[in-house]
C-alpha cells in the first residue's frame, strides 16, 4: 500500500509546465555542501527518544557542517510515511532520515514501500534493545506469567507497537510464534500515546526501549529483553535466553539515510560529519543519558549485514504468515 498515492493526481493536476521543460533541480558543487540548512525527518510523533536524539544529534552536527539542523516529525505507515517524503525529495542532501532498522528490513513486506530501493544509508549512529514492559500495577511479576496468561486468553492480552511492520510488531509477533500464543494487536504513532494507555491500563504489553520508558521508571516493570544477550542500558532484565526463547532477537539500531539519488560525494561528507560526532565525548555522555547506545557504522560498511538482516526477515514473515 502506497500511503502517499492518493496526493499524486492532486499534485499533477497542479503541475502546468511541461516536465520535458524544467530543470530536475540545482545541484550545487559537492565541494561548497552543506550551504543551507538541514532537516532531519523523524518518523514519529514529537515527545520520545526518536525526536530527543534527533534534536541532540542535529545540535552537534551543527557544529561540525556550519549550518543549521532542524528535526521534522512526519508520523504514520510504521515509517513509510516518512520515508516516501524523504524519497520524493531533492537528492541533495538537505533533506535526512532518521530511519530504523525494522524500516529497511521489515516494512517493506507490509507498506508496499521498499526504503531500500529509495533511500542510501549513509551510517547508523545508535542501538538500543527492545524489551516487554508492562505496568508495576500488572499481575505479571514475570515474562512467563504474561505468556501463561496469554495462552488461557487467547487474542485478548493487547500490546502496543509503533505501526503494522515496525520492529516492535514483528517482534512481538515473533514471540508469540515461539510461545505458541496470540496477542491484540494496537499500533500507534509515538510512543508516548502508547505509555499513555499502558499506564492506563487500556493495553496490557509494551513493545519498548529503555529510552522510550526512562521516565516512567517507577510506574512500568520491564519483564525481557528482545535479545539473547544482556544489554548495559538494562543490566538486570532477562534476557530472551533467560526467559526460554533464545531465537528471540531483532537487531535494533536507528541510522541516517538520504534519497538515493544523492552524489556520493554528498554522501561521504555527511558520513564524515556523523563519524565526527560519534567521536565527541560530550556527545557519546549525552546520548547514553536517552538511553540509548552510540552505534556509528559506515552505510559502505554496513550493507552487507543489511542484506544479511533483510534475508532473515523475509524468512521470518514468510514463514509467520504476515504482510502483503
Amino acid at each position: 500500500m502506497n500511503f502517499l498515492k492518493g496526493t499524486a493526481g492532486l499534485i499533477a493536476g497542479a503541475v502546468t509546465v511541461s516536465l520535458a521543460t524544467m530543470p530536475a533541480f540545482a545541484q550545487e558543487d559537492p565541494a561548497d555542501y552543506p550551504s543551507r540548512g538541514i532537516t532531519i525527518v523523524v518518523p514519529y510523533n514529537p515527545g520520545g527518544t526518536a525526536t530527543a536524539f534527533a534534536t541532540l544529534q542535529g545540535e552537534h552536527l551543527e557544529k561540525v557542517l556550519g549550518q543549521s539542523v532542524q528535526v521534522e516529525n512526519v508520523p504514520g505507515g510504521g515509517g513509510a510515511v516518512a520515508a516516501e517524503q524523504v524519497a520524493r525529495a531533492d537528492p541533495d542532501g538537505y533533506t535526512w532520515m532518521s530511519i530504523s532498522s525494522g524500516m529497511f528490513a521489515v516494512n517493506p513486506h507490509f507498506t508496499g514501500f521498499d526504503p531500500y530501493e529509495a533511500l542510501t544509508l549513509v551510517a547508523t549512529n545508535r542501538a538500543q534493545p527492545f524489551m516487554f514492559v508492562v505496568r508495576t500495577e500488572s499481575d505479571y511479576e514475570t515474562f512467563e506469567d504474561l505468556v501463561q496468561d496469554a495462552r488461557e486468553r487467547p487474542g485478548e492480552v493487547a500490546f502496543s507497537s509503533l505501526g503494522v511492520g515496525s520492529n516492535h510488531h514483528i517482534i512481538a509477533e515473533m514471540m508469540q510464534d515461539l510461545t505458541d500464543v496470540e496477542l491484540l494487536h494496537v499500533p500507534y504513532t509515538g510512543s508516548q500515546q502508547y505509555m499513555a494507555d499502558l499506564l492506563a491500563g487500556r493495553i496490557d504489553l509494551a513493545m519498548s526501549t529503555p529510552g522510550s520508558v526512562a521516565k516512567f521508571s517507577e510506574e512500568v516493570r520491564p519483564l525481557a529483553l528482545a535479545q539473547p544477550f544482556p544489554s548495559s542500558l538494562a543490566p538486570d532484565v532477562p534476557t530472551s535466553e533467560d526467559v526460554g526463547i533464545p531465537d528471540l532477537f531483532m537487531p535494533s539500531w536507528v541510522a541516517i539515510a538520504v534519497p538515493k539519488d544523492t552524489p556520493d560525494a554528498i554522501v561521504e561528507k555527511i558520513d564524515m560529519a556523523l563519524g565526527q560526532i560519534h567521536e565527541m565525548p560530550e556527545y557519546q555522555e549525552q546520548v547514553l543519558k536517552l538511553r540509548t547506545e552510540p552505534f556509528y557504522v559506515s552505510g559502505k560498511e554496513y550493507y552487507p549485514t543489511l542484506d544479511k538482516l533483510r534475508a532473515r526477515v523475509t524468512g521470518i514473515v514468510e514463514r509467520l504468515g504476515l504482510g502483503n
